[in-house]
Formats: C-alpha cells, sequence, structure tokens
C-alpha cells in the first residue's frame, strides 16, 4: 500500500511538472508574440512617417514647380521617394 501511495505521488509530482513547464512555455510563446507584434508596430510607424515625409516633400516640390522656383527633374524626384 505505501509502495503504490508512493508511486502515485511521484506520478503527480511528474504531471506537475510537465505542466508547469508546459505553462512556462505557453506564457513565453505570449511574450515572444507581444515583443514580435510591438516591433511589428514600430516599424509600421517609421514607414508611416517615412511616407508623410515623402508626401510632404512632394507637396513642397509641386508648390516650388508651379510658382516656377522649382524644376521638372526635382518634382519627378520627389514623386518617385
Amino acid at each position: 500500500m505505501q509502495a503504490q501511495r508512493q508511486a502515485a505521488v511521484e506520478a503527480y509530482k511528474a504531471s506537475l511538472a510537465t505542466y508547469e513547464q508546459t505553462v512556462l512555455q505557453g506564457l513565453q510563446q505570449v511574450a515572444d508574440s507581444l515583443q514580435a507584434l510591438h516591433h511589428d508596430a514600430q516599424t509600421v510607424s517609421a514607414q508611416q512617417d517615412s511616407s508623410d515625409i515623402a508626401a510632404a516633400s512632394l507637396d513642397l516640390q509641386r508648390a516650388s514647380y508651379k510658382y516656377g522656383k522649382g524644376t521638372v527633374l526635382s518634382l519627378i524626384s520627389a514623386q518617385r521617394s
């Protein structure tokens, strides 16, 4: 009887250790996913900022060209970026 009890306790401890490891792995995967999402959000933000700057530059080049202060090449270059 004592041997069966000891075996049951050992099996419980092994199951508990497996469960704890599984939970820790799941939490690590969630943390990794959140970090990746944060990095992606920063990348998207930087790309949006770059796009906004390029649009503002194009607007300035269009105005410069419209009022005779800019060249066609400057306007085309701004349109490409």
